[in-house]
């Protein structure tokens, strides 16, 4: 299956996704990290603790094709910047 993206710019993506994550993807999980530990510090002794899982959001279905549209232009956006077509 030819994607039209090498494994060379498949690295490069996942290296700039490791040092420049998009915050909306880990957020949750730092603020129910947070509650947790608020909570299960303030709670009384009678109350259960809370796990982090417990802070999460119910969120929907995995929209699919909008991560592939987030993944291709960033594969665009680093080919445009090797090549030195930035647009600026």
């Amino acid at each position: 299956m030819d994607t039209g993206v090498t494994s060379t710019e498949l690295v490069e993506l996942a290296a700039l996704e490791a040092l420049e994550p998009d915050l909306g993807d880990r957020i949750d999980a730092g603020f129910a990290q947070v509650m947790a530990l608020i909570y299960n510090r303030t709670r009384g002794k009678t109350e259960r603790g809370r796990k982090p899982q417990d802070f999460m959001p119910k969120w929907g279905p995995v929209d699919h094709d909008a991560i592939e549209r987030k993944l291709r232009a960033g594969i665009e956006m680093m080919r445009e910047v090797r090549h030195g077509q930035t647009g600026t």
